[in-house]
C-alpha cells in the first residue's frame, strides 16, 4: 500500500482529556483512523504521551511537517512500521520523545494497519491463520493509580470467561461484578459502591483479600453458567 493522504486532528477521551486522531488513506481505496489514550497511571519506562506544548502543537506539527513527507511512502507489512518510526525521529531525537510525543507515532501506526487490512481486521492482517476469537477481559477491580483513596496495589483485577460465546462470557462478568459488589460491601464498611474512573469497584481491601474473594465468586458463577473463568492481573512496573 502507498499512503495518499495523512492528517491529524483533535478528539477527546472519556475523561475529556484532548488525545490526539489520525487518518491514513491508501491508494487501495482504505481508509485506516487511529488512537492512542492518555493512560492514568505511567511506567517509568514509558516515553512522553504528548510534548509540554500540547496536543495541538504536536497536530499542527504533523500536519504542517511530519505528514506530508509520509505521502507515498510505501507500508506492506508490519515490518514496513520501522520506516514510519524513522520518519518521526527526524523530528524528535530526544530519548523520551520530549518534542512530539509517543501517542501520535502508536496513533500513526494504528491508522496504517487499519488501512493495510481487508475491513479493518487488523488481527486478522498480521495474523492469516488466526481462527479463534480473543478471550474477554473484564475489569472487576480497581488499584494502584486508579483507586479512590487507599486501596489494593494492583491496578486491575479481571476475570476471562473461557467461552467463545460472547454473550455468555459478558453475563458471567456481570454476575461477577454484581456479586463482588454485594461481598465488598460487607466487608469494607467504607466501600459504598464506590468505583474509579474505569468504572471498576473501588474497595479499601488488601490484594490478597480480594483475589482470594473474586476466586470464590467466580468459581461459583463458573459452575452456574458451565463455563471455565480464570483470573488475571494488571501490573504497574517501575524502575527499581
Amino acid at each position: 500500500m502507498w499512503i495518499k493522504e495523512a492528517k491529524a486532528r483533535k478528539i477527546f477521551n472519556s475523561l475529556g482529556q484532548e488525545i490526539v486522531e489520525i487518518e491514513i488513506k491508501g491508494d487501495n481505496g482504505n481508509v485506516g483512523i487511529g488512537s492512542c489514550d492518555v493512560g492514568l497511571s505511567k511506567s517509568s519506562f514509558e516515553v512522553n504521551s504528548f510534548p509540554e506544548k500540547g496536543v495541538d502543537h504536536v497536530i499542527d506539527k504533523f500536519n504542517s511537517s511530519i505528514g506530508k513527507p509520509m505521502i507515498n511512502l510505501k507500508v506492506m507489512d508490519f515490518d514496513d512500521l520501522e520506516e514510519v518510526e524513522k520518519l518521526f525521529r527526524i523530528y524528535d531525537i530526544t530519548n523520551n520523545l520530549a518534542d512530539i510525543g509517543g501517542n501520535i507515532i502508536i496513533s500513526t501506526e494504528y491508522a496504517i494497519l487499519r488501512a493495510l487490512s481487508e475491513n479493518g481486521n487488523v488481527a486478522k492482517f498480521l495474523n492469516p491463520n488466526k481462527d479463534k476469537f480473543p478471550a474477554v477481559l473484564i475489569n472487576i477491580v480497581g488499584g494502584g493509580k486508579h483507586s479512590l483513596g487507599r486501596g489494593p496495589d494492583f491496578q486491575e483485577f479481571i476475570v476471562i470467561p473461557k467461552t467463545k460465546d460472547i454473550i455468555k462470557a459478558v453475563e458471567a462478568a456481570i454476575e461477577i461484578d454484581k456479586i463482588m459488589e454485594d461481598e465488598i460491601g460487607k466487608r469494607d464498611k467504607e466501600f459504598n459502591k464506590k468505583r474509579n474512573l474505569k468504572g471498576a469497584l473501588s474497595p479499601n481491601m488488601l490484594n490478597l483479600e480480594i483475589l482470594s474473594l473474586l476466586h470464590k465468586v467466580s468459581n461459583k458463577v463458573a459452575r452456574e453458567k458451565k463455563i471455565r473463568i480464570s483470573l488475571g492481573l494488571v501490573v504497574e512496573w517501575k524502575k527499581i
